[in-house]
């Protein structure tokens, strides 16, 4: 029931459901990263998802 009624609201009060149909996001990528997937795009917008080794660590 609350998953339905959070669908709703997003697919009838928000305007912007696609990042790449933002105007921000557009303008964004035309005036400072050139394109999609570009080089810089990808060093400033990419993450490396690393395992927590400080909890094994402090249980040891």
């Amino acid at each position: 029931m609350r998953g339905q009624t959070l669908r709703t609201m997003d697919r009838t009060q928000t305007p912007l459901r696609y990042s790449h149909e933002n105007p921000q996001v557009q303008m964004l990528y035309d005036e400072f990263f050139g394109k999609p997937c570009s080089e810089l795009a990808h060093h400033l917008l990419h993450t490396v998802h690393m395992p927590d080794d400080a909890g094994a660590k402090a249980e040891a």
